[in-house]
């Protein structure tokens, strides 16, 4: 289906049975990975991998809670308009963002393959890599974009690329905040 593969809009924890990365999610292109709302929940050791159904944060929506130790790769995201992982509260921490690629060509408005934003929220302990943009994107946009006092700590930051963008004004590197 086209839904999440995980919402979380409770205080609980849903954690993979056997530890980090033993569950793992291949959606094919057809379906959205996590989604977490909720203060007091947590999301522990999952793999997700090509996640589709492009709308805000579709690979990872979260605007509270905790993810620890997931893994979020090889998404194509051809389509326009939204950020690949969108965390706007809560902890994400020792989790993976890798082979990530966007290709499509949005018109105008400001698209990231990660948005971090808000002053609770904080990334800690994680790993982004080998994630890359091709062709134009819109302006004012970049793989990593930190806004309204969210926090990046730990964290390796690697290997990602973003061609230079002809005749679009904006921030197209690796990392704004």
């Amino acid at each position: 289906g086209t839904g999440w593969q995980i919402n979380v809009a409770k205080p609980i924890a849903v954690r993979a049975e056997e530890g980090p990365g033993s569950v793992v999610f291949e959606l094919a292109q057809s379906a959205r990975g996590i989604s977490v709302t909720k203060a007091g929940a947590v999301v522990e050791g999952f793999v997700i991998s090509q996640a589709g159904n492009p709308t805000k944060g579709f690979v990872l929506n979260q605007t509270a809670g905790q993810v620890n130790d997931c893994v979020f790769s090889g998404t194509t995201n051809t389509s326009a308009g939204c950020n690949v992982l969108d965390v706007s509260g809560g902890r994400l921490q020792r989790c993976s963002i890798l082979d990530i690629l966007v290709s499509g060509t949005p018109g105008g408005a400001t698209h990231h393959i990660c948005a971090f934003s808000g002053g609770s929220t904080v990334i800690d302990g994680c790993a982004i890599r080998r994630n890359s943009r091709q062709l134009n994107w819109a302006s004012n946009s970049a793989i990593v974009h930190l806004s309204s006092g969210a926090q990046i700590r730990n964290s390796l930051i690697e290997g990602n690329s973003f061609p230079s963008s002809t005749g679009n004004p904006g921030y197209h590197g690796g990392v704004y905040a």
